[in-house]
């Protein structure tokens, strides 16, 4: 008997499981994203509860701070690959894009705005016993704009894409990605030069001047013009062969190994160097546009030239 119309054939429906597993997969990504977001909150949340414990606990408040920046970055991992798998999979669609912008404002907004004034917190003191105060209001003031910035980042993202064929090969402004992770590299410069005894960060000096900078300084870079090359789009960009991610991947583990002692100054270092790479290109490219534009007008008045001599 044939099935009738709205019903499906035994021999289709585990094609069709497997279509809608599939279609599933991006999103089940994109989800961790927000799931490593909210690790990291709470974990957030037990570092600021050790501090407020006293020096006794800051190596407690130390540990749980680097589990913070551990899950972000496993954060930022997963949402590098979701919008690949989608356009892998043929899933694309405007429930993934909003889903995933979701979970970036969780893990990309809200938790590193919180790491800030928490880091801030360990780095100038609790105010607790006898331990200096805090700037409170510097602290919250450099967490709040980047919140509002990240935020602002992410909705004018939506926009633009739904405006515009992008071809993904770049970012308008500082994606929210690299913004977290450079603040969660700020914290692994700190821990590695921290106090083993007491689990007292180093850098004490460098990073109160640091935070505030670089908080403001990710903040602005966000919601700025300034193009980003988007890297892992440019690497998977054409035909790779399974080769070239497995030198890839055999590098990566190569620096891994035998850097292990500083491979977090190493991540942080190349990190640093890709959110200075936007303002650094900006004045190249002020004069390679000035160059453009008179060589046009070089040939146009060439051609302006021409055809007044043949009339």
């Amino acid at each position: 008997m044939e099935p009738q119309f709205g019903q499906l054939s035994k021999d289709n429906r585990p094609a069709i499981r497997r279509v809608l597993n599939l279609a599933a997969f991006p999103s089940l990504i994109t989800l961790g994203n927000g799931v490593m977001g909210f690790a990291a909150l709470v974990m957030l949340a037990k570092a600021y509860t050790y501090l407020q414990l006293g020096a006794d606990h800051r190596a407690h408040a130390s540990e749980a701070m680097l589990y913070a920046a551990f899950y972000v970055g496993i954060g930022a991992f997963l949402d590098m690959m979701d919008g690949k798998l989608a356009r892998i999979t043929g899933t694309e669609g405007a429930f993934g894009k909003e889903l995933d912008s979701l979970c970036d404002a969780i893990t990309f907004g809200v938790t590193p705005a919180v790491f800030l004034r928490i880091f801030g917190e360990a780095i100038f003191g609790s105010g607790i016993g006898t331990e200096p105060a805090p700037p409170v209001r510097l602290l919250w003031f450099v967490s709040a704009l980047y919140l509002m910035c990240a935020l602002i980042r992410l909705a004018r993202f939506n926009v633009e894409s739904a405006d515009e064929d992008d071809d993904h090969m770049s970012f308008r402004g500082l994606p929210t990605p690299g913004a977290a992770a450079t603040c969660m590299c700020l914290f692994l410069i700190s821990w590695h030069f921290r106090d083993p005894a007491t689990g007292q960060l180093g850098a004490v000096d460098a990073m109160a001047v640091a935070i505030p900078a670089t908080g403001v300084a990710l903040a602005l870079l966000m919601v700025s013009r300034i193009r980003y090359v988007h890297v892992f789009n440019r690497l998977l960009s054409g035909k790779r062969s399974v080769g070239f991610f497995v030198l890839t991947l055999a590098i990566l583990g190569g620096i891994w190994v035998s850097a292990l002692d500083i491979f977090e100054l190493i991540v942080s270092g190349m990190l640093l160097i890709y959110v200075a790479s936007g303002p650094v290109r900006v004045p190249w490219s002020i004069i390679r546009n000035r160059r453009r534009l008179s060589r046009r007008f070089a040939v146009s008045q060439r051609r302006k030239t021409s055809g007044d001599r043949d009339v």
